[in-house]
C-alpha cells in the first residue's frame, strides 16, 4: 500500500499542472502572438482530460478500500464519499457566483433562470435541451460530468458481483452507449456543456475508462524508468503534441484524451516519481480543486478592465498577474476552508466509528 501511495505523487503534480492550464486558458486567450503560438486559447481542454483520466484511475483505486463490503454497501459508501468530497467546498464557493448572478439580473444584464440556480446547486445537467441552462460557475460543467460518472458507476457497482467486474461492465456500457448514440445519430446539441442529450454521446467519458485501464496497468506492476530530469521536458512535449493535434482538428479523444493518457501514465508508472517530494507541487495538486473552482471569480474583472483600458486587452503582464492572483486565491481557500472541511468530515467519521466500536 505504501508503494501505491507513492505513485499518487505524480498524480498530484499533474493535478497542479492541469489546474494551471485551465486558469491560463481563461485569462491568456487574448489575441497575443505568443499566446496564440502556445494555443493558450484551447490548452485548458487538455487539462480537463488529464483531470478526467486521473478521476477514473482514482475511482478504480478507491474501490479497493471497500473490499470487506457487499456490492450494494460499496456503491452506497462510494457515492457518499464522492459527495462529501465534491459538494461542501463547491457549495461554499458557489455562494459568490449566485450573488453575482442575481446582481446581474438586478442590473438587467441577464435573464433570471431558476433552473440554472437550482441546477448549479445540485450539479445536474439539463434534460430539456434548454439553451439558456448553464452552471453559474461555468467551469463546473466538468463536475456535472464527474457526478454523472460517479452516480452511474455506483449503480453499476451495486448490480455487479464484485468490484473488478463492475469496472469492466461499466467500461463496456460506456462504449456501447457511445456507439449506439452515434450510429443512430441521437446526440443532442452541446449548448453550455451540460445538456444531458449531448453528454450521453460525448466520447470524453472514455477518459474515465482510460483511467480504469491505467489502474490495471499499475496493478500488474507495469512500470517505466524515465529519469527525474526528463519529466518536465516530457510533459511539455506531450502537451505540445496535444496542441498540434487539436489545431489540426483531430477528434478530442485523440488530441486530448490519448495524449493526456500518455502523460498521466508516465507520471503514475514512472519509478522516479516514487522518490520525488516537491512540497510546492504537492500543495498545488491538493489545492487544484479550489483553484479550479475559484479562479472564475476574477474573470469579470479581467473582462471589464480589458474593455475599459485598451492597453490591458493585449497585456501579457496583466494576464499573467491575474493568473497568479487566481492561483493564490485558490491556494488560500484550500488551506483555510477546504482542508478544514475535510478535517471536520474525517473527525465526524472517526467519532462515528468509535461510537459503533464501543457499543
Amino acid at each position: 500500500m505504501a508503494e501505491e501511495k507513492k505513485s499518487i505523487i505524480g498524480i498530484q503534480y499533474l493535478r497542479a499542472y492541469a489546474a494551471i492550464l485551465v486558469v491560463i486558458n481563461h485569462f491568456c486567450n487574448n489575441d497575443i502572438y505568443i499566446f496564440n503560438l502556445l494555443r493558450f486559447d484551447i490548452i485548458g481542454g487538455f487539462g480537463v482530460d488529464i483531470f478526467f483520466i486521473i478521476s477514473g484511475f482514482i475511482m478504480a483505486y478507491t474501490l479497493s478500500e471497500f473490499s470487506s463490503l457487499s456490492s450494494k454497501q460499496t456503491a452506497i459508501s462510494f457515492i457518499k464519499k464522492r459527495i462529501m468530497r465534491i459538494y461542501p467546498i463547491y457549495l461554499i464557493i458557489l455562494i459568490p457566483f449566485i450573488a453575482l448572478y442575481l446582481l446581474k439580473y438586478h442590473l438587467g444584464m441577464t435573464h433570471l433562470s431558476l433552473h440554472s440556480i437550482i441546477g448549479s446547486i445540485l450539479i445536474i445537467p439539463s434534460i430539456t435541451n434548454d439553451e439558456n441552462y448553464h452552471m453559474l460557475n461555468v467551469p463546473a460543467w466538468t463536475l456535472v460530468y464527474e457526478m454523472f460518472f460517479y452516480i452511474t458507476l455506483s449503480i453499476t457497482i451495486s448490480f455487479s458481483k464484485n468490484k473488478r467486474s463492475s469496472l469492466i461492465i461499466y467500461s463496456l456500457l460506456v462504449i456501447l452507449t457511445l456507439a449506439f448514440v452515434h450510429i443512430f445519430n441521437l446526440q443532442g446539441e452541446r449548448l453550455k456543456w451540460v445538456n444531458l442529450q449531448y453528454m450521453i454521446g460525448d466520447p470524453i467519458f472514455l477518459d474515465f475508462i482510460l483511467g480504469f485501464f491505467l489502474f490495471y496497468l499499475k496493478k500488474i506492476n507495469i512500470s517505466m524508468s524515465f529519469p527525474a530530469w526528463s519529466m518536465l521536458p516530457l510533459l511539455l512535449l506531450v502537451t505540445s503534441i496535444s496542441m498540434v493535434l487539436a489545431t489540426k482538428e483531430y477528434p478530442r479523444f485523440i488530441s486530448y484524451g490519448l495524449t493526456a493518457f500518455i502523460i498521466v501514465s508516465i507520471f503514475t508508472l514512472n519509478k522516479s516519481m516514487h522518490y520525488s517530494n516537491n512540497q510546492l507541487l504537492l500543495f498545488l495538486g491538493g489545492a487544484s480543486y479550489s483553484i479550479y473552482l475559484t479562479h472564475p471569480l476574477f474573470l469579470p474583472f479581467h473582462s471589464i478592465l480589458s474593455d475599459r483600458y485598451s492597453s490591458l486587452s493585449k497585456s501579457i503582464p496583466f494576464d499573467i498577474l491575474l493568473v497568479i492572483i487566481s492561483i493564490a486565491l485558490g491556494c488560500m481557500v484550500h488551506k483555510k476552508i477546504e482542508l478544514n472541511i475535510e478535517r471536520i468530515i474525517k473527525n465526524k467519521i472517526q467519532n462515528k466509528k468509535t461510537r459503533i466500536t464501543n457499543l
